[in-house]
């Protein structure tokens, strides 16, 4: 619709331009004839104004097709902005889920993991949409001045209106006022430059010579022509309509970002949760393996964990988050570790060993109470039973009281 639109509006224009033209060719060959304006030139004005009637009134059909639409598409986004909204909420009482039962299934002395949802946050989507259309304009300090914009706080409903002209002050909005371009400065003649770059439709008007015309020629005009018929230019690169661009905008909406702040020391003096982006690898492996191990009642998989956590966490968290989930939820845990399946007191082992590229053979399955499968966890994950009792020689004269049950 679009398309038909502005070969519509096309015509129009070449319509007013030919006649135009051709009264002004008509009346100077009268004139160089010494003859009256007759029937002739009458009938090819008469055509003329005809077949632009016609044009007019089939872009009259299309602005009015089109304003339809796109009053449609506004309510479309802002059902979206809505359901985004409701999204939020839920993510909101999601992450408060998660931190309660956290709280409730981690020992608070040894780990503390909070979850949370920061709305709106992640612009990512909008931010390349103005690479690609904005950026372009600047010649330089393209991304200073793009992260200057969404720090500004610009929206993409609001860059539409002023693209569609639907905004008494186009180039405000994309003015930045800091000290250096290098900062982000945009001042208010760039920021025009950069509408008429970019705007998605603009009203033309006829220029009218009023010593050829007359000054009542133009008020003789159809209204839509003296407020100026909406054209829809193309972009020079991608020879496509603006107009295709700017109504992405209407499918943008801003992410939410996920939170999560994790202290493994909280008894330690001046701990304190700190962002997942803050923390090491096995830190976030730390964080994020709870959240994984409770949220959710479908199977898990989980390959070799020990990987990226010490012992301590093992031993205090995750042995006790198995505990609690293992009655709604399957968990798999290849793993070399023995605390995994002999503290968590893993339902079924299975031992596992390579005979070949990509090849194994099963050696032994069955609980704890199968004596041959704490034989080979002795003998795999402990180093053989020499090894364990001559640790167990080393640690005991150190060990003072009781040893807590798990």
């Amino acid at each position: 619709m679009e398309r038909e639109l502005v070969e519509i509006s096309d015509n129009i224009l070449c319509a007013t331009e030919q006649i135009q033209d051709l009264h002004k060719s008509s009346l100077e060959d009268l004139a160089r004839k010494g003859l009256p304006p007759g029937a002739k030139d009458r009938e090819a004005k008469k055509k003329a104004f005809e077949e632009a009637e016609e044009a007019l009134k089939q872009y009259n059909e299309l602005i009015s097709k089109w304003s339809e639409e796109l009053s449609e598409r506004k309510t479309l986004f802002g059902d979206l902005e809505n359901s985004c909204k409701e999204r939020t909420g839920l993510r909101k009482f999601t992450a408060e889920r998660i931190t309660d039962q956290l709280s409730k299934d981690l020992d608070p002395t040894v780990l503390l993991i909070e979850a949370d949802a920061r709305p709106m946050d992640d612009k990512t989507e909008f931010k390349n949409w103005l690479h690609r259309n904005i950026a372009p304009c600047f010649p330089k300090y393209k991304e200073n001045r793009i992260e200057a914009l969404l720090k500004k706080g610009l929206m993409p409903e609001s860059l539409l209106q002023t693209l569609l002209n639907e905004s008494s002050d186009s180039g405000a909005i994309l003015c930045v006022d800091v000290e250096k371009a290098a900062e982000g400065r945009i001042l208010s003649e760039e920021a025009n430059e950069i509408v008429k770059a970019c705007e998605a439709c603009f009203k033309w008007i006829p220029e009218v010579d009023q010593d050829t015309y007359g000054k009542d020629f133009l008020e003789k005009l159809p209204l839509e022509i003296r407020e100026g018929l909406w054209t829809f230019p193309y972009d020079e690169k991608t020879k496509r309509l603006r107009l295709e661009n700017v109504l992405q905008l209407h499918e943008i909406v801003f992410e939410d970002m996920p939170v999560i702040r994790m202290n493994d020391r909280p008894e330690e003096p001046g701990s304190k949760a700190r962002p997942i982006d803050e923390l090491s690898p096995g830190q976030r492996c730390s964080a994020i393996l709870p959240i994984l191990l409770l949220n959710g009642t479908s199977p898990l998989i989980i390959d070799q964990p020990e990987d990226n956590l010490d012992n301590r966490l093992i031993r205090q968290v995750i042995v006790n988050i198995l505990a609690s989930i293992k009655l709604r939820r399957q968990v798999i845990i290849s793993t070399h570790n023995p605390n995994l399946p002999v503290l968590g007191d893993v339902e079924q082992a299975i031992i596992l060993r390579a005979v070949g590229e990509k090849e194994c053979s099963l050696d032994s399955i069955g609980d704890l109470d199968s004596e041959a499968v704490v034989a080979h966890i002795t003998d795999i994950m402990e180093g053989g039973r020499e090894a364990f009792q001559y640790r167990q020689s080393i640690y005991q004269p150190y060990w003072q009281g009781p040893v807590n049950e798990i």
